[in-house]
């Protein structure tokens, strides 16, 4: 038993002693290979980027390659979508013409809606008539729009306006207007219509698209119900996502009043406006009157 003991320690012993020296022979002629970089390719990169099409028919032409689509049309490319009720892409140069309710979405937001649409996804020049356009908080429409490129555009015979209504209360018209996204409108040859009715002329106006770009804003008049008044409002941006307006307001027959807005925009995530208005009005009712809106008249 002695000897069979020994006998297997030994064999333990040269069994480690072989073991370690191969995995360290091994380790010597092969030493591990240095980790390479992989390429990768960015495919929301604008190169890279293909032009995806679904509808409720598509059809494909060798020859022109061109995807010609029918009914329910959503064309994707990057941060842009267009929708519509007919369309033709060209597969290469990524040209697409549409018509029929067409709409266009930046960044998931609707920006330009219109009947008829060209529109050259990889240059982001394009053009439309009769065009009803958003860049907030500005509304616009034209009978003509020219894309001249990434963020601007050009428009003629145009009306905008912060009222989204088909009429707008009041909207500044001029023949032609050219917007630069996030930053500003200009427009030449501008007359303000309130009602329909023309009331000021201006040959040329800068708008700032950013209403926080307007620091302060004041207004003064006379109204049959306030009386003489002034109005004061301090705009005030606290984060890119986060903004809101400071009102300091008199009024010879009712007071003085203030408030103050807020209004958050996180895209899909949240957005909303909180308002907020104290008045401390000369002319409200008074519950201890036997007639308490008698003060109102």
């Amino acid at each position: 038993m002695t000897f069979i003991r020994r006998a297997l320690w030994v064999w333990v012993v040269v069994f480690f002693a072989v073991t370690q020296n191969l995995s360290a022979a091994d380790e010597s002629v092969s030493p591990e290979p240095k980790k390479k970089d992989i390429p990768t390719i960015d495919s929301f990169a604008p190169k890279t980027a293909q032009v995806e099409t679904v509808a409720d028919s598509l059809e494909y032409s060798r020859d022109q390659k061109k995807v010609i689509a029918k009914g329910n049309v959503v064309i994707k490319y990057g941060n842009t979508q267009l929708t519509a009720d007919y369309a033709e892409v060209e597969t290469e140069s990524k040209k697409a013409y549409a018509y029929g309710h067409v709409i266009v979405f930046q960044n998931g937001r609707e920006s330009t809606k219109t009947d008829e649409i060209f529109y050259d996804f990889d240059t982001d020049v394009g053009s439309a008539p009769k065009v009803r356009h958003i860049v907030p908080p500005w509304y616009m429409r034209a009978d003509d729009v020219q894309q001249r490129g990434r963020g601007v555009k050009v428009a003629c015979q145009a009306g905008f306006s912060t009222c989204n209504m088909e009429e707008p209360y009041y909207e500044l018209r001029a023949k032609k207007m050219t917007i630069y996204e996030h930053d500003r409108v200009v427009a030449q040859n501008v007359t303000l219509y309130i009602h329909k009715i023309p009331v000021f002329w201006l040959p040329y106006i800068v708008v700032p698209v950013d209403w926080f770009e307007v620091p302060v804003a004041a207004s003064a008049g006379y109204y049959s119900r306030w009386g003489y008044y002034m109005l004061v409002q301090k705009r005030l941006k606290f984060t890119p996502e986060i903004g809101g307006k400071l009102y300091v307001d008199w009024r010879s027959k009712r007071g003085f009043a203030s408030g103050f807005d807020m209004d958050y925009n996180y895209g899909a995530r949240a957005q909303g406006l909180i308002n907020t208005y104290l008045a401390f009005d000369d002319m409200a009712p008074d519950v201890n009157n036997q007639e308490p809106f008698s003060n109102t008249r």
